[in-house]
């Protein structure tokens, strides 16, 4: 981080590297071969300052 604060003061800070591991279960799904869809969730489970957290995800292919 890097600029002034309220005093006028210059602030160049490095911090650590932030870590979440997370696993992401999905399944795919494909109509025929230029459609098809993938569904399921990522599992953050560990890294600093983490709780549990699920985030759904979803995403459409196409190939032409």
């Amino acid at each position: 981080m890097r600029g002034h604060d309220n005093n006028g003061t210059y602030i160049h800070k490095t911090g650590t590297a932030g870590t979440d591991w997370q696993i992401a279960p999905a399944f795919e799904y494909n109509w025929n071969a230029n459609w098809g869809v993938i569904v399921g969730s990522a599992f953050y489970f560990a890294g600093h300052n983490k709780s549990i957290q699920v985030s759904p995800q979803f995403a459409v292919n196409a190939m032409f």
